[in-house]
């Protein structure tokens, strides 16, 4: 039996459609950076779509990665509250696509919810960056972030390793090398439908 489409979805992602406007052409197979900017315009569409938190605050910082180029971490905090823990997020994107800007009210929304501040690491992207930067990138930030723990108020025994989609395979692969390299300890993995097989090629015709 074919999977069918609940009302109350339906209706949620008829307004995304809206908002992109008519729609595109499909790209052609391999034209990544055509579904790079249909992405990016999607998630831009699904932000605006929501309230914008007020109560939180952001930072910019400088972070260097393990082949001496500089990437940007943003840190997210909620006005007035006293962080103790903290995660480190890693945005989807289908490994290819995203940005911390382009997550950027998504992570304030999941900040002013919880309390909880972010640590957003804008990991370069393939196809130009392949493995291993994405990871390594991520990795830095987390090492970043827990030696500066101290002076951001973050108990470095309550640090996470969160993400969604391609950065929540990211944030498992982060946590495995925080593992064997004897790095930051993790508290938990917060992992949000994460892309962890790259099997997935087989067509589903039920949900075509």
């Amino acid at each position: 039996m074919a999977l069918s489409m609940d009302p109350q979805v339906g209706a949620a992602l008829a307004r995304m459609v809206e908002g992109l406007g008519e729609a595109k052409p499909r790209p052609a197979v391999g034209d990544w950076r055509t579904r790079r900017e249909n992405g990016n315009a999607m998630f831009g569409v699904w932000a605006a779509l929501q309230p914008f938190p007020r109560d939180v605050v952001t930072r910019d910082f400088s972070v260097r990665t393990h082949d001496g180029k500089d990437i940007l971490v943003r840190w997210f905090r909620k006005s007035g509250s006293r962080p103790g823990s903290a995660a480190v997020y890693v945005h989807g994107g289908g490994m290819l696509l995203g940005s911390v800007d382009v997550y950027d009210e998504i992570l304030r929304r999941y900040v002013s919810a919880s309390g909880v501040p972010l640590l957003a690491v804008d990991y370069r992207l393939p196809p130009e960056h392949p493995y291993p930067t994405p990871v390594e990138d991520c990795y830095a930030g987390l090492r970043w972030l827990a030696e500066r723990a101290s002076e951001l108020c973050v108990d470095p025994a309550r640090i996470a390793i969160m993400g969604d989609s391609a950065g929540g395979g990211l944030g498992a692969a982060t946590a495995l090398l925080a593992r064997d390299r004897r790095g930051p300890s993790l508290a938990a993995q917060i992992l949000v439908y994460p892309m962890l097989d790259d099997r997935s090629t087989k067509p589903d015709s039920e949900i075509a």
